[in-house]
């Protein structure tokens, strides 16, 4: 066993044979994250544990609950002569029996049984009780999404690339993808919006292409298009029943920004009279349809220069705010940002090219995003593509998920914790409990436990 082989020889001499499993159910209680995973002598985990994320909880009640993003189990637990036997509600297949060791913050499980499942030992440690967990189950999609949303009633609409879109009624149980053609050219899409009934797609480059359709995508009318060198067009909101914007990259010397008043049946571009002047090679980060933010007249936009562009009055005036998140490249600035009302808000970004670096990468304010402080400078997160406030109330955990995994605050981004290192471009919450993730050719549905 290696490294291992001393702690399968320890035994728990000094618990007595009457009350041992008692002390063991009391012990076991909780969290505990799995670490490694050794079958035969050999180092299984990067198979069975491939994004770091699988957990178990057991309860006081003799239930447990474990997920990750391989999936999610539940079931009855109970411990005999030091024997753990997981019961699970998924039926006599899944059930399993481990002979199990704690000490201080470390659970080992050893599998009983057949000759493999005696050689299959589980390293565990008791996670941090500040949050629970998650879990998430996936499925394939024939595209690369980074536009998703979800609707009033709780549809789940997503839009990917090769013209591929798709919705669920259903909270994900069936899905209905389809592709969308148009001058026999498939469009690349990375924003969605959701208005009452209307559901509107952009793709991102010449011809910029704006569909709408209100009957689920049994007919799409084209409302807006662009054509010309330099056009790309990167997100898409709406404020309210009938204003609503995109926005792109710079051309003609400002940045691209069209807009309805009539809930989208029409669009207008904006004059670079009204826009404040783009900076060299100015745009938007097309990862994750989160770059632009309203909040009933007011409006925030995050560009690659790391600069926010913000108007107190749906467009007609705008001021520009720098914030101190890195743009040296330009692969590098503000990939995300959120608002939790309309003065405390949050800006990710970092290097798409250099995803490890975590300084000069996250920064949060308190004055509607006229100044902007640093926050966990040199510490986790590392590059997110999409920042994303779980509804709530003022204390509100703060979510960033990348495609280096998916990362928790619970003090407004001072300190954040990785939950998972499941790789997906962006995130929306249907409530308080479960939100929707989209990733290259994956769409996951993530629980919080």
């Amino acid at each position: 066993m290696g490294k291992y082989s001393f702690y399968t020889l320890l035994l728990l001499g000094f618990l007595s044979c009457e009350n041992k499993d008692s002390k063991l159910k009391t012990a076991l209680q909780g969290k505990w994250e799995m670490q490694d995973v050794i079958i035969f002598n050999e180092d299984r985990t990067s198979d069975l544990n491939p994004y770091n994320d699988r957990w178990i909880i057991f309860n006081e009640d003799l239930s447990f609950t474990s997920g990750g993003s391989l999936g999610r189990n539940t079931g009855a637990f109970s411990v005999n002569d030091g024997i753990l036997t997981l019961d699970s509600d998924a039926g006599s297949g899944d059930d399993s029996e481990w002979q199990i060791q704690i000490m201080n913050d470390s659970l080992i499980m050893q599998g009983v049984g057949s000759e493999r499942q005696e050689s299959s030992y589980i390293y565990n440690t008791r996670a941090n009780p500040e949050y629970a967990g998650i879990s998430i189950t996936s499925r394939e999609v024939p595209a690369s999404v980074r536009a998703l949303e979800i609707s009033e009633s709780g549809d789940i609409w997503f839009a990917g690339s090769g013209g591929t879109w798709g919705y669920s009624v259903d909270d994900g149980e069936s899905w209905t993808i389809k592709t969308l053609e148009f001058e026999g050219e498939f469009p690349h899409f990375r924003s969605l919006a959701i208005n009452g009934k209307a559901v509107f797609l952009l793709s991102i480059e010449s011809p910029a292409l704006l569909f709408r359709t209100t009957d689920y995508g049994e007919n799409w009318e084209l409302v807006y298009r662009e054509d010309g060198d330099g056009i790309f067009y990167d997100a898409l909101e709406f404020a309210d029943d009938t204003f609503g914007m995109a926005v792109g990259d710079t051309h003609n010397g400002c940045l691209s920004v069209v807009t309805t008043i009539d809930g989208g049946k029409s669009w207008e571009k904006v004059s670079c009279e009204i826009l404040p002047p783009s900076e060299q090679g100015e745009g938007f980060f097309a990862a994750s349809d989160t770059n632009l933010k309203m909040i009933g007249t007011e409006i925030w936009m995050g560009t690659t220069k790391s600069r926010i562009l913000y108007s107190p009055d749906s467009g007609k005036s705008w001021k520009v705010f720098k914030t101190p998140l890195n743009a040296d490249s330009t692969s590098e600035g503000i990939f995300s940002l959120d608002f939790r009302d309309a003065m405390n808000g949050i800006i990710v970004g970092g290097d798409y090219q250099a995803p490890e670096g975590n300084y000069g990468n996250k920064a949060i304010t308190s004055d509607g995003g006229r100044t902007w402080e640093l926050v966990a400078d040199g510490r986790e997160i590392d590059y997110r593509s999409c920042v994303r406030y779980l509804p709530g109330n003022s204390n509100t955990p703060i979510w960033a998920v990348g495609f280096r995994g998916i990362s928790v605050s619970n003090d407004s981004g001072m300190t954040w914790q990785k939950l998972s290192n499941a790789p997906y471009y962006t995130l929306r919450w249907k409530d308080k409990k479960n939100g929707w993730l989209a990733g290259n050719k994956v769409i996951g549905k993530m629980v919080i436990d």
